[in-house]
């Protein structure tokens, strides 16, 4: 099966050549080889000159963990909660 974005291509190049990589990401390598073998010779489209970095989106994965992980704990009984 061939993939269908740049990005996909991507990650699947990825786990078809890192066995920690495809582990880690939990894709077994035999999937990432058969998207591989299956994408030779197609393009995809590549990010234009000025295109912002990332995939356009205003918050990346760590910024929205980091900003999670500042909000104040609640206790138990509701003490320390603003309204």
């Amino acid at each position: 099966m061939p993939s269908v974005s740049g990005p996909q291509h991507r990650f699947m190049e990825m786990v078809a050549h890192d066995p920690g990589a495809a582990k880690r990401v939990g894709v077994p390598q035999s999937v990432g080889q058969e998207f591989a073998e299956a994408d030779k010779g197609k393009k995809f489209a590549s990010k234009k000159k000025g295109d912002p970095p990332g995939n356009g989106k205003k918050f990346g994965a760590s910024a929205l963990a980091s900003a999670f992980r500042q909000q104040p704990k609640e206790s138990a009984t509701g003490e320390g909660t603003t309204t």
